[in-house]
């Protein structure tokens, strides 16, 4: 990373959540290059306890709201980091960019695919970075991956068919909550987005591309919406998904998983050569042009994805994927977070969204 004679000063919306357990170890381990300076949370404790935790290496102002933060001391922000819940991330992104601060917003960056539009169209205009939060890209596996299928393509191949799951026991999830007992926003499509696909399988929607590079052009969708998920947001979604190349794949979702087992978030990658999967840790397997011998020959030659730290900033995704970001930022250049990078994943999401609601219809991805 690019060093500056200071570190790029960071404006946080959003002190509760996954800033606590993620993002914020990149203000803590890496204090010559990012810095927190203010942190905008409607809960008092919330950003009181972001400011206590990093007293030791910087003062944190604190605020109620960010458009007071961003009138009283914008000059004092080099970038913008967005955390909050899902149907606040447009309204307070634009702010940070129409004020001239690039901004990386935490996943989904928006609810909508108008929202996604006219937030790059915004960024555009004020020539301000604007990043997308999807940090399973900046796992050293994933990139390790990504270089091999870049540079062997042939022990892999073309991409013939894929599939990715993933649950949770969401009530599970919202039992850990200080505000549990509230009408929690997660539930909510017109305050989510969306509910188990929009929330937890656009992690893998998205590694998919990453790996493949190719982006989604047809999917059919059914769903169910159970209690207590309302106003359309869906509780399970199994579907199929076409790639641009061909390539034909499954999703299966489900965000009332009573009971479970590790890891809940996994796809299996099967090429005209070569095998990639995370379902049994992160492995992968190629012919290497070989034919089979006998029956037991296919299911041997598996091997571990190494951990190379040489590929990522950071070993943790999320201090990795704040580091590019600040990089990004300090350098100019474009992330491959980039938020039109991300186009492509949250109209996947909107388009099976869409045949859910016809009942399986295929629909055609949009496009930008």
């Amino acid at each position: 990373m690019a060093q500056n004679i200071s570190p790029l000063r960071f404006l946080l919306i959003g002190c509760g959540g996954i800033v606590n357990n993620a993002q914020i170890l990149a203000f803590e381990k890496h204090p010559k290059r990012v810095r927190l300076v203010a942190a905008c949370d409607p809960s008092t404790n919330a950003r009181d306890a972001i400011a206590t935790r990093l007293a030791s290496i910087g003062p944190v102002v604190t605020y109620a709201d960010p458009a007071e933060a961003l009138a009283q001391l914008r000059d004092q922000f080099d970038a913008a980091l967005v955390t909050t819940p899902h149907f606040l991330h447009f309204r307070q992104a634009a702010q940070c960019i129409e004020a001239g601060l690039p901004v990386l917003i935490e996943k989904p960056a928006c609810n909508t695919l108008d929202e996604l539009r006219r937030l790059i169209a915004l960024s555009q205009k004020h020539k301000a970075l604007a990043v997308a939060g999807q940090n399973r890209r900046y796992d050293l596996r994933a990139l390790w991956l990504k270089n091999w299928l870049k540079q062997q393509p042939e022990k892999f191949g073309e991409l013939r068919s894929f599939d990715l799951r993933g649950w949770q026991n969401i009530e599970a999830w919202i039992a850990t909550k200080p505000d549990k007992n509230t009408d929690f926003w997660i539930l909510d499509k017109k305050r989510a987005g969306g509910g188990v696909v929009i929330s937890l399988l656009v992690h893998y929607l998205d590694m998919i591309r990453f790996l493949s590079g190719h982006d989604y052009i047809e999917v059919s969708a059914k769903g169910r919406f159970d209690a207590p998920f309302k106003n359309g947001a869906e509780s399970s979604c199994s579907a199929l998904l076409t790639l641009a190349n061909g390539a034909v794949g499954t999703m299966h979702a489900n965000y009332l998983s009573r009971k479970s087992f590790r890891p809940n978030e996994v796809f299996n990658l099967i090429g005209e050569h070569g095998y990639i999967s995370n379902e049994q840790g992160w492995k992968y397997a190629t012919t290497g042009g070989a034919e089979p011998i006998d029956q037991e020959w296919q299911f041997k030659g598996t091997t571990d994805v190494p951990n190379d730290p040489s590929l990522a900033l950071d070993d943790n995704m999320f201090v990795a994927q704040l580091l590019a970001f600040a990089e990004a930022v300090c350098t100019r250049t474009r992330p491959m977070n980039h938020l039109k990078d991300n186009f492509n994943t949250l109209a996947t999401i909107e388009a099976l969204y869409t045949s859910m609601n016809q009942h399986g219809t295929p629909v055609r991805v949009a496009n930008f």
